[in-house]
């Protein structure tokens, strides 16, 4: 099996850690991570992969800038899969 390795944006860290000067968009980050974390509280496999699409699809539309909204300054961090 394949391992599978994520990368993490520096923006995205600097907002997590709190950086003074860096952590412009730490609120939103937070928010983000704790969607996540609730998607993946879902008891039901069928419902959590249903919503943790969505939410990838949503992403991927904010990543591509063609999301109905425009982020400020510098967008977002992107995660990968090798």
């Amino acid at each position: 099996m394949a391992r599978r390795v994520e990368f993490v944006d520096t923006s995205i860290l600097c907002n997590l850690l709190d950086v003074p000067g860096k952590n412009q968009h730490q609120r939103k980050t937070v928010e983000e991570l704790r969607l996540k974390r609730y998607i993946a509280q879902l008891g039901n496999g069928h419902d959590r992969r249903d919503r943790a699409k969505k939410l990838h699809a949503l992403l991927d539309l904010v990543i591509r800038g063609e999301a109905p909204w425009v982020l400020p300054h510098g967008g977002v961090g992107r995660t990968l899969s090798a």
